[in-house]
């Protein structure tokens, strides 16, 4: 081009009309032109390029994202208050170990208990093993002393002999 001035169309000459005609015919520069919208999506996305991790994130999704944040510590905050004041209610620490520790001594002295008396001996069997004793220790004494009279009546007749 010849002419001092910037145009974005771009001049071809014709060959059918004559050696000096010209027709413009619009074409696109080699240089990108930045429109409008394309400045202020840049701009934003600088602006926004800290606080966001990305530039599609959305500041929408990003601030219920701190709004959840926020409940569930709220959320937990209540959860300790009331638990402090239940642990006050009830006496504190110390009172609700003790509690369990006495609890869990009540319950395993029932279950001891309980199992004394399935493995406890009736009164029936054991007065019956005591006469069978009484029986084996009465078998005994009367054989010892079925034993005794034999030897006794051997030494009387060798020395009657």
């Amino acid at each position: 081009m010849s002419d001092s001035s910037y145009s974005p169309f771009r001049s071809f000459p014709e060959s059918s009309p004559g050696p000096h005609a010209q027709k413009t015919t619009p074409q696109r520069c080699s240089k990108p032109v930045e429109g409008i919208a394309d400045e202020i999506f840049s701009n934003r996305r600088s602006q926004y390029s800290s606080t966001f991790p990305s530039f599609s994130s959305s500041p929408i999704r990003l601030q219920r994202e701190q709004k959840e944040l926020r409940d569930r510590r709220v959320a937990q905050q209540r959860t300790a208050h009331r638990d402090q004041n239940a642990l006050k209610a009830r006496g504190g620490s110390d009172n609700i170990e003790k509690f369990v520790m006495e609890s869990l001594r009540r319950q395993e002295l029932q279950r001891m208990s309980q199992q004394a008396e399935e493995h406890t001996i009736p009164m029936e069997e054991v007065e019956e093993l005591e006469s069978e004793q009484q029986e084996d220790l009465d078998d005994e004494a009367l054989i010892e002393y079925i034993a005794q009279r034999e030897r006794l009546e051997k030494e009387l007749d060798n020395m009657l002999e």
